[in-house]
């Protein structure tokens, strides 16, 4: 399986966070709350309403979603929302 190399493994893994309208800083914060993202290394992921575009963020140091920080990743082609798991994760 796929893995993604990350610094701090996931202590939460949000598979489906919900949908945005557009993407916008303060649209995806409003999903991707401190209670979502709380902890470094934490995962969620979401998607773009207006064309079905499948996002994953990891998060920095702070809680919730900071542009300046955290990492934004697109998930082409990614048809199975619910696929991905923290097993997706690893150090090594």
């Amino acid at each position: 399986a796929d893995q993604f190399l990350v610094s701090n493994l996931p202590t939460l893994f949000t598979p489906n966070a919900g949908k945005v309208a557009f993407l916008s800083e303060s649209r995806i914060q409003a999903i991707l709350t401190p209670s979502v993202l709380a902890n470094p290394g934490d995962a969620a992921v979401f998607t773009n309403g207006s064309n079905d575009r499948t996002f994953l963020s990891l998060n920095g140091a702070t809680p919730g979603f900071q542009a300046n920080e955290d990492a934004l990743i697109e998930l082409r082609n990614f048809a199975l929302v619910g696929t991905l798991t923290a097993a997706n994760f690893t150090l090594s």
